[in-house]
C-alpha cells in the first residue's frame, strides 16, 4: 500500500513537471528534426553472441512517439524475436506530451507496462518513488552482459546512494561548437580546432561580429538552457546546486566567475541576447542556417537539419577549455524496468538486447540517434566506418566520444524541473536581458529562493 501511495503521489509530481517541461524554454538553440525520416539502410544481420534461453511470455515496452523510435522499435522487436520466438514484444507508442505521467498511471492502475524509456530529469525520482528495478542481480546473474563496457560517468548516473543500477543508457549527446566555414573564410580566420581556449572562443566571436541592425552578424548565439550554459560553468569548477544536492551553488564565486564571462557574449553585443533574439522573430537554427551568426552551440540531433544547408559549408568541433578545465554536457535517455514487472527475466531480455553492441550500432549507424554509450561499440564503428558514412555523423562520434570523458550533468535532485523553470530560468532570464547587473546579484537571488529536494 505504501509504494501505491508514493506512486499515485509520484504521478501528481510528475503532472507539475511535464507542465514545466512544456515549451516554456528560451528559443535559444534549435531543437532536434520532430519527424526525422530513417536513412535508406537494410537492417544489419548480426545477433548478440550470447545464446537465448528459453524464455516466453509477453512485455510491454512504452516508448515516446518521437517520429523515429515509430520506426527503429518495430524492427528492433523483429530482430529480437529471432533470439526470442516465444516472447512477445507489445511497442505502447506514447505521444510525448505527458508521456511520463501517462506512463506511471497505467502503472498505478495495475496495467502492464514492464519497460519503458525516459530522460535523464526523471532519474532522481523514479529512483527514490521505487518505480525502477534495480538491475543489480540480473545484471550479476548475466554472464553475457558487462557494465564496465560502458562509459563510466553515464553509467554512474543511474545508480542509487547504493550504488545499484536502475537504467540503462540509450545513444547520448553531448554540446559542441558548430560553426559557418564561410563566415571564418570571409574573415580571414582558422577554424577553431580541438586544442582551442575560452580566449580562442571570444577573440573569434569578436572578430566575427559585423554590422548593425537586422543585418548584424554576430560572432555567437549564446543559449540560455541551462545544458547550453552549464558547460562554462563545470569547466570553471562551478555547479548549480552540491553532489549531494542540499547546498545551491549558484553565488559561489566559479559559479559567478563563469556566468560573468558568459554573460559578456550578450552585454557587448557578440550574441544577442534573449530579447533581442524574440525581436528578430528568428530561431537559434535559423539564425545559424541563414548565416546571421557565425557559432551556435548545439547537440549532434542538428546534423540532419544542417546537412540540409546549401549556401555555405559548416563545420563542429568540441567545446573550447576554459583556464581551469574542460566540460560538457551529457545528454542522456534511459530504458527502466517497472518494479510492478511480473516478468522481469523476459524484460531483462528485451533491455538488454536493446543495450547491446549491435542494436547501439544499428541506431546509431542508420538513424543518426547519438553516440553508443558502451565504449568498445564507438570505437569499433570510428576504427572501421561504413564506407557510405556521412563525414560529420563521424565526427559527431569522435566528438561525443572524446567529451564524455569530461561530459556531466547535474547532480540529481527530485525537483530539478521545478527548481529550473520557477526559479532558475526567471531569473537568468532577467540577468541575460540586463535586468540585473552581476552574476553575484542573481546568484544570490536564485540561492535565496532556491528549496532544494536531494535524492536520498
Amino acid at each position: 500500500m505504501k509504494k501505491i501511495k508514493l506512486l499515485i503521489a509520484l504521478v501528481i509530481i510528475m503532472s507539475v513537471i511535464l507542465t514545466a517541461c512544456s515549451p516554456t524554454q528560451a528559443p535559444a538553440e534549435p531543437a532536434a528534426p520532430a519527424d526525422s525520416k530513417p536513412a535508406d539502410v537494410a537492417p544489419g544481420e548480426e545477433k548478440p553472441a550470447a545464446e537465448a534461453p528459453e524464455l516466453s511470455g509477453k512485455v510491454v515496452y512504452a516508448f515516446p512517439a518521437d517520429g523515429v523510435q515509430d520506426f527503429l522499435r518495430p524492427e528492433q522487436v523483429e530482430m529480437f524475436n529471432k533470439l526470442y520466438p516465444e516472447i512477445k514484444v507489445d511497442l505502447l507508442a506514447i505521444p510525448e506530451d505527458g508521456y511520463d505521467q501517462k506512463n506511471l498511471s497505467m502503472i498505478v492502475a495495475g496495467e502492464q507496462l514492464d519497460i519503458f524509456g525516459s530522460g535523464e530529469v526523471f532519474v532522481a525520482p523514479y529512483i527514490q518513488n521505487g518505480v525502477s528495478l534495480p538491475l543489480t542481480d540480473l545484471i550479476t546473474n548475466d554472464p553475457n552482459f558487462h557494465p564496465e563496457d560502458f562509459v563510466p560517468n553515464i553509467i554512474d548516473y543511474f545508480k542509487d546512494s547504493e550504488g545499484n543500477i536502475h537504467m540503462l543508457p540509450g545513444p547520448y549527446d553531448v554540446q559542441r561548437i558548430y560553426f559557418n566555414k564561410k563566415l571564418f573564410d570571409e574573415a580571414g580566420l582558422a577554424y577553431p580546432e580541438d586544442s582551442w581556449t575560452w580566449a580562442d572562443f571570444k577573440s573569434m566571436a569578436e572578430k566575427l561580429t559585423v554590422g548593425e541592425g537586422v543585418n548584424k552578424q554576430f560572432g555567437f548565439l549564446a543559449g540560455t538552457r541551462w545544458y547550453v550554459f552549464m558547460p562554462y560553468v563545470w569547466a570553471n569548477g562551478g555547479d548549480m546546486w552540491s553532489e549531494d544536492g542540499t547546498t545551491c551553488l549558484f553565488n559561489s564565486p566559479e559559479t559567478v566567475e563563469a556566468l560573468d564571462w558568459y554573460v559578456d557574449f550578450m552585454r557587448k553585443g557578440l550574441s544577442p541576447s534573449p530579447s533581442e533574439l524574440t525581436g528578430l522573430g528568428m530561431s537559434a537554427g535559423d539564425m545559424f542556417t541563414t548565416g546571421k551568426v557565425a557559432m551556435v552551440s548545439s547537440g549532434g540531433w542538428d546534423i540532419p537539419y544542417f546537412n540540409e544547408i546549401t549556401d555555405f559549408d559548416w563545420g563542429q568541433v568540441a567545446l573550447p577549455a576554459s583556464p581551469n578545465g574542460r566540460a560538457t554536457t551529457l545528454h542522456l535517455q534511459m530504458n527502466l524496468i517497472s518494479a510492478k514487472t511480473e516478468f522481469p527475466a523476459q524484460t531483462w531480455a528485451w533491455l538488454s538486447y536493446l543495450t547491446s553492441p549491435e542494436m547501439y550500432t544499428y541506431e546509431v549507424l542508420k538513424y543518426g540517434q547519438g553516440v553508443p554509450p558502451r565504449i568498445s561499440t564507438t570505437e569499433e564503428i570510428l576504427n572501421n566506418p561504413p564506407a557510405d558514412a556521412d563525414p560529420q555523423a563521424l565526427l559527431n562520434l569522435q566528438i561525443g566520444f572524446e567529451s564524455a570523458k569530461f561530459g556531466r550533468t547535474l547532480p540529481k535532485i527530485i525537483n530539478f524541473a521545478q527548481i529550473r523553470d520557477d526559479v532558475v530560468y526567471p531569473n537568468l532570464d532577467l540577468f541575460w536581458n540586463g535586468e540585473i547587473a552581476t552574476a553575484q546579484e542573481v546568484g544570490d537571488l536564485i540561492c535565496n529562493q532556491m528549496i532544494l529536494e536531494p535524492m536520498k
